[in-house]
């Protein structure tokens, strides 16, 4: 037997696997169904397997079956298939209007308005079907649904076991993935019983809303729902018979309130068995006129007295047991750990737990944890509740404070896992429920902190982040200097073969070109006639001469090949040798024999060389000096160069401003040094010339 419903004619309808009956108080009666369908075997299967029974106001009876939906009234017989729409029918509810609305296993939820329903027909006299026999079974009306909500619409679920409708017209549908509600609430719509009276395709619009297991309603196959008389509504499901207040679900629905409160009857309740799925035939509950609820259940019937259904209203006390680090006792004891107990009867701590008190110990109260550095890698909190009706089936949340956002539902597992936690102050609190839903909101709550290793404090992490920049800002210093210098060396380069390749070409054509005038000159005197020729011509040979000697120095000043120290001295002391070579003055020469080997600039050799020849020049044509005395020093920092003469000599305040010593004075302060003048009349002159040496590289080319 598979359902079973009474007529108000007190006609009893009864479905089974093997077909339809009725029993009207005197004789049994059996109705088959279409016998044209039965010729086809591939089209047997399911024909006579009745879901669910729903008798009709006109001592009729609808009839869904696993091939759609069948009416029967009498011996007039009415099938529907309508393209698969109603294939697989569940449950049924009619309207007062006559409408009709159809759950299907698959295919969501439908409706038929009465205006739309066929024309009766007699079984004898329903139309063949022509040709060959169809491989599926032709529809016999026309789509005749003018309402069709599916989870493309927002149901939970298209798998439809139960539909009822409340006095407010709202609908409260059961899937397999739980409860809704549809309400038609749009005034410019038409009504159910309107529909069919006008265009079909003023459809009203649905409002429907499915209720989760966040809110803390169910999420599994709820197979029927009863309203009791207190406005509850009491749904069957394969794991008890939960109870909602309607006004709290219609609360939730219009967004005034966020979670739900249930009652949930079971075996720990007195059933023989919790599972009410009735083989997802309906109706599988009922409310009998005294306001008692009977569900079908696998074991025989479940009868409820609303009036007398007392929800257990003892929160469970919530303890925690124990906490683990990395798989070692932080917190409560393992009874079978004789190693701990030990240790804890000497006043022994458990290793990385710096402090543990009694009453942690029993799991009881709340408390604070210190954990060593690294301790935090797997955590394990192991709590329970305690309650003496159907301890097995409390349910709990936790959250950890400093890690978790939302509490995390565990159901019925008492263990807890975190992983991974970083140094910090945590508290992990849970809480539990009864198997009534009574929930214990204070629940059990404990305090640990991990400490951090010394690279994970916050003084080490600021004093990295201070080095990490002030190494950056280094690294790029360095860099950006590197960029300079790498600049500056190019510049050094081209300007070193600029300066190599004027100095050939000064070199190569102007000092050949004035030889070259002072061997013409020199030719054309000793054979010319008359002796003012000779003089004259020796003149321009002098000065061509001394032209060739002042482009040889503009040359070696000019060519970077010579830019070191020990080319410098060598001409310096070439230079004065040669300088006295042609007069009666006794020069004495007094250069260090080995020097550092130092690179120096071209504006460096300039200065000094021309200083020197200043210097000579002026001894030369103004002193009258009989010895002249030319020395150098070099040490790492200075450059010292003294030319002392035994001429008359001068007053310094009459001859300040006299004989160039200005122009040597600005040489020496353009190279960064000093000059040291003494002199007196009849007794010479000294000059002192005290030079810093240039840096070794990076030097600009231009500077000294």
């Amino acid at each position: 037997m598979r359902a079973i419903a009474e007529s108000d004619q007190g006609v009893l309808w009864i479905g089974t696997t093997r077909g339809l009956d009725s029993f009207d108080n005197k004789t049994f009666t059996n109705h088959p169904f279409p016998p044209f369908c039965m010729n086809f075997v591939e089209e047997m299967v399911g024909w006579n397997k009745v879901r669910v029974l729903l008798p009709s106001h006109d001592n009729g009876v609808w009839v869904g079956i696993a091939r759609g939906l069948v009416n029967i009234k009498g011996d007039r017989i009415g099938f529907y298939y309508l393209d698969n729409e109603l294939k697989d029918v569940t449950c049924l509810l009619g309207t007062g209007s006559g409408g009709l609305w159809i759950g299907t296993a698959g295919k969501g939820l439908s409706y038929i308005a009465q205006t739309q329903r066929p024309s009766w027909d007699s079984a004898a006299k329903l139309p063949p079907i022509p040709g060959e026999p169809p491989k599926r079974a032709t529809n016999l009306y026309p789509d005749i649904v003018t309402i069709r909500l599916t989870a493309k619409d927002g149901l939970s679920s298209d798998v439809i076991y139960s539909i009822y409708r409340d006095g407010e017209g709202v609908l409260w549908v059961g899937t397999e993935r739980g409860l809704n509600r549809i309400d038609f609430l749009d005034p410019g719509k038409p009504t159910l019983s309107e529909i069919g009276r006008t265009d079909a395709n003023l459809q009203p619009e649905a409002r429907i809303f499915a209720f989760t297991a966040e809110q803390g309603a169910i999420e599994e196959s709820v197979n029927s729902v009863v309203e009791d008389d207190f406005s509850n509504l009491w749904l069957g499901t394969g794991h008890g018979i939960y109870r909602f207040r309607k006004h709290e679900l219609n609360e939730l629905a219009s967004g005034r309130s966020t979670a739900l409160h249930s009652l949930l009857l079971d075996e720990s309740d007195g059933m023989l068995s919790a599972n009410t799925s009735g083989e997802h035939s309906s109706p599988a509950a009922c409310k009998t006129r005294d306001g008692r609820l009977w569900f079908a259940t696998e074991k025989g019937v479940a009868i409820i007295d609303p009036g007398n259904a007392e929800a257990n209203d003892v929160a469970p006390p919530v303890v925690i047991e124990e906490v683990l680090a990395d798989n070692e006792v932080a917190f409560g004891a393992d009874p079978n750990d004789s190693d701990y107990l030990r240790r804890k009867a000497r006043g022994e701590r458990s290793r990385g737990l710096e402090r543990r008190t009694d009453e942690h110990s029993r799991g009881l109260g709340s408390g604070s944890l210190r954990l060593e550095p690294g301790r935090g890698r797997v955590m394990e909190f192991h709590f329970t509740g305690i309650s003496f009706i159907a301890a097995e089936k409390l349910r709990f949340q936790y959250r950890m404070e400093g890690y978790d956002e939302e509490w995390q539902d565990c159901g019925t597992r008492r263990i807890a896992f975190y992983t991974n936690l970083s140094p910090g102050e945590y508290r992990f609190h849970v809480r539990a429920c009864n198997h009534h839903g009574e929930w214990n909101v204070e629940g059990a709550a404990i305090r640990f902190s991990i400490a951090p290793f010394y690279y994970q404090t916050w003084w080490f992490k600021i004093g990295s982040s201070t080095a990490g920049a002030i190494a950056l800002g280094g690294l790029v210093g360095w860099r950006l200097r590197e960029v300079h210098r790498i600049h500056r060396l190019e510049q050094e380069n081209a300007l070193h073969w600029q300066r190599l390749e004027m100095a050939r070409d000064i070199h190569d054509e102007l000092g050949a070109s004035l030889t070259r005038i002072a061997s013409l000159t020199q030719n054309g005197a000793r054979v010319a006639d008359g002796a003012e020729v000779e003089p004259r011509i020796n003149a321009i040979s002098s000065l061509a001469r001394e032209a060739v000697n002042q482009v040889s120095e503009i040359t070696w000043v000019n060519n970077p090949e010579y830019d070191t120290l020990e080319d410098l001295v060598g001409y310096l002391r070439e230079y004065a040798a040669n300088y006295f070579a042609a007069s009666s003055i006794e020069l004495t020469l007094e250069f260090p024999k080995e020097l550092p080997d130092r690179g120096i600039t071209s504006a460096f050799r300039r200065h000094l060389l021309f200083s020197l020849k200043e210097a000579l020049t002026n001894i030369l044509k103004h002193a009258n000096a009989k010895t002249v005395h030319v020395g150098l020093t070099v040490n790492a920092e200075t450059l010292a160069l003294t030319i002392k003469d035994s001429g008359c000599g001068f007053e310094k305040k009459a001859t300040a401003r006299g004989n160039g010593l200005h122009h040597l004075q600005d040489r020496a302060q353009a190279l960064g040094g000093t000059l040291i003048i003494e002199s007196s009349a009849a007794k010479g002159t000294t000059l002192c010339f005290r030079i810093p040496l240039p840096k070794p590289s990076g030097a600009d080319p231009n500077a000294i």
